[in-house]
């Protein structure tokens, strides 16, 4: 993050690893330019997962990871997200007014079976610093039914 006196205020470096045959974990950065434009400030984002997974019903948990935008005021929110089995396609649709648009946006996300361990990850939404800029990672937990805060 950079402060508003220019210089870096604080650097934070986050992933995601799994070693099991049957997740696929990543991020993607997507610019502008890559977003499909639905209706009312909806917008449509579309995956390559190379990762060959084995037959299962698959759910996803997909989360913004970082945007930069100027605007005082927005919301931003992931509305679907789907994983395609036979095309090995992710998919994940969110919502923003900010104006003026963010430059790109990344979104974080884990294709899992339906059939699975429960395990727990952070959640944090904050302002940072002086500038505004904001900091968001993870959902809070992966049992039976997603949590978000």
């Amino acid at each position: 993050m950079i402060a508003s006196s220019s210089g870096w205020s604080s650097i934070q470096v986050s992933w995601f690893a799994s070693a099991r045959e049957d997740f696929a974990v990543g991020n993607v950065q997507y610019p502008v330019a890559q977003w499909a434009k639905g209706s009312a400030d909806s917008y449509t984002l579309t995956q390559q997962i190379s990762k060959y997974l084995p037959s299962a019903n698959y759910k996803v948990a997909a989360f913004i990871s970082g945007f930069s935008t100027s605007a005082k005021q927005f919301q931003i929110s992931i509305n679907q997200k789907n994983y395609d089995q036979n095309s090995r396609k992710l998919t994940v649709v969110f919502y923003s007014n900010a104006v003026p648009q963010p430059a790109a946006i990344t979104i974080s996300y884990i294709i899992y079976p339906e059939v699975h361990s429960v395990f727990e990850l952070s959640y944090e939404v904050r302002p940072l610093g002086d500038t505004g800029a904001y900091q968001i990672s993870g959902p809070v937990s992966f049992g039976s039914v997603i949590q978000y805060n």
